[in-house]
């Protein structure tokens, strides 16, 4: 009865110490209306119940907050065991953030687990499995250092905010990279809201107290995993994955798995990319293929020579048999040509450019679809690859093993797209003919100068017609070396009906100092200096790439987008079908007042492709070591 007594008058005081007029983070009304409550709370093996396992702050918290879901997790610590009494991978799946409240009572800043500081693992539990927006962690002391010692180095970037239950007017926002800086004291009125708390973190936290931060020289940056992982998803216009994984096919890549994969690092940026394929052939003469056809030499080259004089305006009478003997006809169309055309037009405006139409070269016919490539007889060269443990940590084909058996195995019952993927695989020969200058100088000797390009698995017939199948780096890579060095022709291939693409994404290391890493990077890319960098990364490797091979370009190659620069090369080839269709009848207006097109050799890099729907990509994540954020944000101030 006594106990009881006492019990009964202990909540009568807090009652009345909630209600009086020192507002608290659990009696402000709606605080945490926008947030889910997370409670996580030590579990006494002497507990008589679930009653004295509650919070003293409970029931008031819950009542001033009535709309926010809530959370329970309890842990049972000793020297030797440290348990978690529910189920980690059980996820909140409420939309709103977690803010979750810590309990830290009696001596546990003392108490170890297996050596290390109980509370710190706790901390760390929290954070990586849950991260949620707010930690308020109950001590009995807020002001020792103990309570936030080497919280930075937790995955995560929640807010470590300290709370006393008997000092409830003030909020502790500790400096968690420094235990010489006081915390911040912050006072809780009427008008206290959340955004005022992260205001005053953020400046506590995210300038790194403005000095430089040194680096743990006892990790090895060239020491860490950046491996590359390959999923499959199926993405849509709301991006839901739901698939299976073609290196780890018995498990679904959902929220959990995802969230392991990773070891909770952040994505930064999601990229999508394209295969693309481009044939490269000989460069054809001006007449190469005349001799093909059933002609008569003397009736051609009579045709033609008329045909040139009335062009240049030297004409007979014999130039009327072109309009088979109709003088009425060929009368008016000659002298408006000869005035108007020849003298007017030709001489005055185009000067030169109309023999650049007469001594066009027509392009040779090869497959410029996925479905040609595949029906063609030619060799299709890939080179991306990746490097698994499975595979002995020697490289293969992405295409070959990963993004075509992909596409086969969605769609195995549309038949005829199976039948061209299976073929297109079989037809794909992979090369490793290596990464560094002069494995890639290797391979362009044999394209240019038309040898077969021997090496240990396989003989790559690059003396004749061929075809390159790449993701959009790769093949711009090898295809703009082979225009400079020039001997060989390079045909693009039509990308709107080729399906095979993938996404790249770039993760780093998540802890608290992320969000101010990924607001910089949004600030580069909204300026367009990200995509500006990535575009001067290709023309540096390629430049770097006829330096090393001592071509004498690699000079004029830096200002290749200048046209005054551009040297004059001795054959331009000429897209015939513009020639044709200039030349018609119905459009001899066009002919006399279009501009001249012309193919140059150094084509403008292809517009950026927009993400639109798409049915199957193969993702990458590339991992980058979290110092290299340190060291990115050490003389950050902002």
């Amino acid at each position: 009865m006594f106990t009881e007594a006492i019990k009964i008058l202990v909540e009568f005081i807090l009652l009345l110490h909630f209600s009086s007029a020192t507002p608290s983070l659990w009696t402000i009304p709606d605080l945490f209306s926008a947030n889910s409550l997370h409670f996580v709370i030590r579990y006494e093996n002497n507990s008589i119940g679930t009653s004295d396992q509650e919070l003293s702050y409970f029931h008031t918290l819950i009542k001033n907050n009535p709309y926010s879901a809530i959370l329970f997790h309890h842990f049972l610590l000793t020297p030797s065991q440290l348990l978690i009494l529910s189920r980690l991978e059980i996820l909140p799946r409420s939309q709103k953030p977690l803010v979750t409240f810590f309990h830290l009572s009696g001596d546990i800043l003392l108490e170890t687990y297996r050596g290390a500081p109980a509370h710190l693992l706790l901390q760390n539990i929290v954070v990586t499995y849950f991260n949620p927006q707010f930690i308020f962690q109950h001590c009995e002391d807020p002001w020792n250092p103990i309570n936030y010692g080497k919280y930075h180095i937790h995955s995560g970037t929640s807010k470590l905010i300290l709370t006393n239950f008997y000092q409830p007017e003030i909020v502790l926002t500790p400096c968690v990279i420094s235990a010489i800086v006081s915390p911040s004291v912050l006072m809780v009125t009427k008008d206290f809201s959340l955004s005022k708390l992260a205001l005053t973190w953020n400046s506590l936290n995210n300038n790194l107290l403005k000095s430089d931060v040194e680096v743990d020289t006892r990790n090895r940056l060239d020491k860490f995993d950046c491996s590359v992982h390959f999923f499959n998803l199926k993405i849509g216009r709301t991006q839901s994955n739901n698939p299976m994984s073609i290196f780890y096919p018995t498990s679904i890549f959902d929220d959990y798995v995802y969230n392991v994969v990773l070891e909770h690092s952040d994505v930064f940026k999601f990229v999508y990319n394209r295969i693309r394929f481009s044939v490269v052939t000989h460069v054809r003469a001006e007449f190469q293929g005349i001799k093909d056809k059933t002609v008569t030499a003397a009736g051609v080259l009579d045709d033609l020579i008329i045909v040139i004089s009335v062009l240049l305006g030297q004409t007979n009478g014999n130039s009327l048999k072109l309009f088979c003997g109709r003088n009425t006809i060929a009368a008016p169309i000659l002298t408006v040509w000869l005035l108007a055309g020849y003298y007017i037009i030709t001489n005055n405006l185009y000067r030169g450019e109309i023999y650049s139409y007469l001594t066009a070269t027509k392009l040779p016919v090869v497959p410029t679809s996925l479905a040609q490539l595949v029906a063609s007889n030619l060799p299709i060269l890939t080179r991306s690859s990746i490097t698994t443990k499975s595979s002995g940590n020697r490289q293969i084909s992405t295409l070959k093993t990963s993004i075509i058996p992909l596409f086969m195995q969605k769609f195995e019952n549309n038949s005829n797209f199976f039948a061209v993927c299976s073929k297109l695989n079989d037809k794909l020969q992979f090369m490793d003919i290596g990464t560094t200058f002069r494995d890639i100088l290797r391979l362009l000797s044999y394209i240019i100068t038309s040898k077969p390009a021997p090496y240990p698995d396989t003989t790559f017939p690059t003396e004749r017609t061929f075809a390159v199948m790449d993701d959009t780096v790769n093949i711009k890579f090898l295809t703009e070396l082979i225009k400079i060095y020039g001997g060989r022709l390079v045909i693009d291939g039509k990308d709107d009906n080729n399906p095979f693409n993938f996404i790249t994404i770039d993760t780093g290391y998540s802890n608290f100092l992320s969000p101010v890493f990924q607001k910089t990077l949004s600030h580069l890319e909204a300026m367009g200096l990200a995509e500006r960098w990535a575009s001067l990364e290709d023309s540096k490797t390629i430049a770097m790439q006829l330096y090393h091979s001592k071509n004498p370009r690699y000079r004029w190659y830096f200002s290749s987008y200048d046209e005054h620069k551009i040297p004059i090369q001795e054959e331009i080839p000429i897209p015939f079908e513009s020639m044709l269709s200039a030349a018609s009848g119905a459009q001899i207006s066009i002919f006399v007042s279009m501009e001249i097109d012309e193919q140059r050799h150094f084509p403008d890099p292809p517009p950026r492709t927009s993400l639109v729907v798409f049915e199957v990509v193969v993702l990458h994540i590339h991992r980058v070591p979290h110092m290299l954020i340190w060291a990115a944000l050490a003389n950050d101030n902002t």
